[in-house]
């Protein structure tokens, strides 16, 4: 076991070695790095443009999206929500704290890896800010952008994301739903196209599952948030009421989502992905309760919010 560690090591140090040989290489997978932990961030975001511009005339100003001219708008839209993940994460990961934090949890990040400063971490974010603002203006998004970056202060400058669970979870809940709000203006051709009013409770809807079932990503995280002395939800209530909450709500959303669609009586098939989705993602959570396991389940969850974005599209056809 020790030989492959060894060999693990020595091939990790001669890749850092090629990499600082080539300083764009070696600049590019650092960005990769902040980035790395939170690449379902940036999918779902894009999945959720692409679902919701195919829905046409339920949830756009559109009545008859072209696929391929979703393909055409599919580069601006992953570089627009990669960069708002970039953001984030450049903003989250530069403090003192967090720096100790990823020391335990994500030795891999470029801070605590030793690839760039925290005082760097902070020009990169002020660098990504009029790139953002200036593809958000031509794009779409601009309103969505504005107010993620102000959540974004409240999380990681104001101590919003380290205090009660409830109120983290809040953030959270407003800046995804937000980030795919403004992707999805990005996807579906704005200034041309834009938004209709079903839009608006549609994200509501999203906000409040958010809102109730985000704190899964804090079971994988408890040792550091726990060093941090961050209030998550499992580690104020207990994991096991958590994990038990968790069950319940997600299987209450498995249900409601789909009748916010549905009704009772039409479009039954739009209920099966979603109670599938719940179904495995709470086995899981109360059978898969080692840090790496609660890593894998999180994947799931997010996976299963996404089950919900395909809804629109059948509602359009059923």
């Amino acid at each position: 076991m020790n030989f492959f560690r060894c060999i693990s090591r020595q091939l990790n140090k001669h890749q850092v070695e090629a990499e600082q040989n080539n300083s764009i290489l070696y600049f590019l997978n650092t960005l990769h790095l902040f980035t790395k932990s939170d690449t379902n961030y940036t999918v779902a975001h894009i999945i959720f443009s692409i679902l919701s511009t195919l829905a046409g005339p339920v949830l756009t100003t559109n009545q008859h999206p072209q696929f391929t001219r979703v393909l055409l708008r599919l580069p601006i839209l992953v570089l627009w929500s990669w960069l708002h993940t970039l953001a984030f994460c450049c903003a989250n990961q530069r403090h003192p704290s967090s720096v100790m934090e990823d020391k335990i949890n994500k030795p891999y990040r470029p801070i605590p890896a030793g690839r760039i400063t925290s005082q760097q971490t902070q020009q990169l974010l002020i660098a990504t800010m009029p790139i953002l603002y200036m593809l958000s203006y031509f794009f779409g998004g601009l309103e969505q952008t504005m107010l993620v970056y102000m959540l974004s202060w409240v999380y990681n400058d104001m101590g919003g994301g380290n205090s009660n669970g409830i109120i983290r979870n809040i953030l959270v809940a407003l800046g995804w739903s937000n980030t795919s709000l403004g992707a999805f203006r990005v996807g579906c051709g704005f200034p041309k196209y834009d938004v209709n009013q079903t839009m608006y409770p549609w994200i509501i809807m999203i906000i409040l599952v958010m809102v109730t079932t985000s704190h899964v990503q804090d079971l994988r995280d408890m040792t550091g948030d726990r060093s941090k002395d961050r209030k998550t939800l499992p580690l104020f209530m207990g994991e096991d009421l958590c994990r038990s909450l968790l069950v319940a709500g997600i299987m209450f959303w498995s249900i409601m989502v789909p009748m916010f669609w549905f009704g009772m009586h039409k479009g039954m098939l739009g209920y099966i992905l979603p109670l599938a989705g719940g179904v495995y993602v709470s086995w899981r959570i109360m059978t898969k309760k080692t840090s790496k396991q609660d890593c894998a389940t999180y994947k799931f969850w997010s996976l299963w919010l996404m089950s919900f974005y395909v809804l629109p599209i059948f509602a359009r056809f059923l």
